[in-house]
């Protein structure tokens, strides 16, 4: 009987290189430009959201919290309001009125930064390092505990 032999071959995946986050200026809710890239030096948590998503509505109490954790420390959070599917800004700036949100809300009137991300689902989220680079992608809602490690 004949022996045989097997070679391992050990190989290693090379881990993706890091995206920079396509960048992009936008009005906040107050009309000021707010502009990505000029946000490099601080890890930021960009939220894309709707305020018809029910998803995103039981997000953002939670994303007001890391917003009051975060705002004094190396964090900054954007949410993107997709204004192009909203009836109206109106609309928006009563529901961040009603619900006391204070965290910056910018708005994507064209949907243009929306589709730039690929958005095709709402709530979805980026969390960017410090040189702009996209380290996370999420999906659906971030409960507390995720944003609680985030904020570590």
């Amino acid at each position: 009987m004949q022996e045989t032999k097997t070679e391992t071959v050990e190989t290693t995946e090379a881990t993706p290189a890091p995206v920079m986050a396509p960048d992009f200026t936008l009005e906040d809710i107050n009309g000021k430009q707010v502009r990505l890239s000029d946000l490099r030096g601080k890890k930021v948590l960009i939220n894309f959201w709707t305020t018809w998503c029910k998803y995103c509505r039981v997000e953002m109490p939670e994303l007001q919290k890391f917003y009051e954790q975060t705002k004094d420390k190396n964090w900054q959070i954007l949410t993107v309001n997709i204004t192009r599917s909203e009836r109206s800004i109106s609309d928006v700036k009563d529901y961040l009125k009603t619900n006391n949100f204070t965290f910056p809300v910018l708005l994507d009137k064209t949907g243009q930064v929306a589709a730039q991300y690929g958005i095709n689902s709402i709530p979805t989220s980026f969390i960017l390092n410090e040189k702009g680079e996209v380290i996370q992608t999420k999906m659906g809602p971030f409960s507390q505990q995720e944003l609680t490690e985030l904020a570590k």
